[in-house]
């Protein structure tokens, strides 16, 4: 990676790691959330750029990392975009759009009634999109845009019980079309059904993840942060610091069969990354104070290693939401600058090696 104005280098103090700073001067840099992908490639990165943290529209910035040069793409609003095979998807407003990256045109894929609401998943193949919404009957449309035909089908109508009502985070599967999640949205220690699937041919709805009570009564298992698999067979997903029914930490659901197993619980965990391969996890953590902690999960070696800290403060967007690139030797994730300006952090895993 090049040095450059928006571009320097770091050592986290605390565990010794460097990483560089992606910046945007006098305003703040922000990569997608955690579930999509903002890398185009390994070496160039798509980023957000706007001038408060409040402001929903903004310039996506493509960067190349090897030379510093930047580009604006297109305007848009974030963090509903997801780039894929050099095109980045996004809502906008009303619309489904696809912009080429290299071309930077954009064209319409879809346009509804309703404003759509993300965030925004695509298929590894590019065909299929999450669209959702809500009506003003307060129930959430689950559904997908089929890409090859244009065709949108609503495949799940309905919400919860109030005061958690809502739906959120509807994403298709990479691999299988016929499968589309959902989430029951609330504070998750209240919520006793959180992860759902749809199933596209049929309409059959399922709570996939059966949460068990404690001794008390109470909600045992606390749960969200859900990210699919590389391969579709199943799910990540985080047990948080507020569950009683012990491991916490980062956990993996088969969404065919239905079992789950622990995967990491070293840390006080809070959302979690998959790399292509999936051997590799990066997550952040919820450990108090200022800061959090960025950690490298191999699952093969079974180790958890800290990576980077850092500073937040604890609300969207600022949060660290790790994101590997597309070969998995790079991960980028939100950090706070000393002044309070979001910006992207990019680590090279190249460097753990010759520790």
């Amino acid at each position: 990676m090049k040095e450059t104005g928006n571009i320097h280098g770091c050592i986290c103090e605390k565990f010794g790691t460097a990483y560089y700073i992606l910046e945007q001067p006098n305003g703040h840099a922000a990569h997608c959330y955690v579930t999509g992908n903002c890398w185009d490639g390994n070496d160039a990165i798509i980023t957000a750029r706007v001038r408060g943290l409040t402001d929903h529209c903004c310039d996506f910035v493509r960067t190349d990392l090897n030379t510093g040069e930047e580009e604006i793409i297109c305007a848009g609003r974030w963090p509903e975009f997801y780039v894929r095979g050099g095109s980045l998807y996004q809502f906008w407003k009303n619309k489904v759009q696809k912009t080429n990256i290299k071309t930077m045109k954009t064209e319409v894929l879809w346009e509804g009634e309703y404003e759509l609401s993300g965030p925004i998943s695509v298929s590894e193949d590019e065909k299929r999109i999450s669209v959702s919404w809500c009506y003003g009957d307060g129930t959430t449309s689950v559904g997908q845009l089929n890409t090859v035909t244009g065709e949108h089908k609503e495949v799940y109508r309905g919400g919860f019980a109030e005061p958690f009502a809502d739906i959120t985070h509807v994403m298709v599967s990479p691999q299988d079309h016929n499968k589309i999640f959902f989430c029951h949205e609330g504070t998750t220690q209240y919520i006793t059904n959180r992860l759902w699937m749809a199933d596209v041919d049929t309409g059959y709805v399922e709570n996939i993840l059966r949460q068990r009570l404690n001794e008390d009564g109470n909600n045992g298992e606390c749960v969200g942060h859900e990210m699919w698999s590389p391969d579709g067979r199943g799910m990540y997903f985080i047990k948080y610091i507020s569950t009683t029914i012990l491991p916490r930490g980062v956990w993996y659901l088969d969404v065919y069969t239905k079992e789950s197993r622990c995967i990491a619980s070293g840390y006080d965990y809070w959302h979690v990354g998959v790399s292509p391969d999936a051997n590799l996890l990066a997550a952040d953590t919820q450990i108090g104070g200022n800061y959090s902690d960025v950690v490298l999960i191999d699952q093969k070696k079974g180790s958890e290693t800290p990576l980077v800290s850092a500073r937040t403060n604890w609300t969207h967007p600022c949060h660290p939401h790790p994101v590997f690139n597309e070969n998995g030797s790079k991960i980028c994730f939100e950090i706070l600058s000393e002044n309070g300006n979001l910006c992207v952090g990019i680590i090279d895993l190249a460097q753990l090696k010759l520790k």
